[in-house]
């Protein structure tokens, strides 16, 4: 997609990586969809939250990598749509990055995906 492709370069250009922030979300109808697997065999932060994962580390070309990731969740709107499946609503990612060319600093991405209420 060239406006990633765009974005990526332009990422390249700004040095060392520092911080990045995103979110994508799909409307709660989206989980009568999923409701085969919800809960089961994956989660939304799977589904939603690796594509901006991923897109970083693309970016990044191995300057950086991801050490250490921390989440959160919450609940409710799913699990009441669905029947009482338990899953997640939201699941926001707390991401350490490591530079690797520049010893010992570090950025940090946050990556929140969910369904919207």
């Amino acid at each position: 997609d060239p406006i990633y492709a765009d974005a990526r370069d332009r990422i390249a250009a700004l040095g060392d990586f520092s911080y990045f922030t995103a979110y994508m979300s799909q409307p709660k109808q989206q989980l009568d969809t999923f409701k085969a697997w919800a809960g089961k065999s994956s989660d939304i932060s799977y589904y939603l939250n690796a594509h901006h994962v991923d897109f970083c580390c693309w970016c990044t070309r191995g300057r950086a990598r991801p050490e250490r990731v921390t989440a959160l969740c919450s609940t409710g709107v799913a699990n009441a749509r669905l029947d009482g499946v338990q899953t997640e609503d939201t699941i926001t990612l707390a991401v350490q990055w490591r530079n690797r060319a520049a010893a010992n600093t570090d950025g940090n991405g946050s990556f929140a995906g969910g369904t919207v209420g």
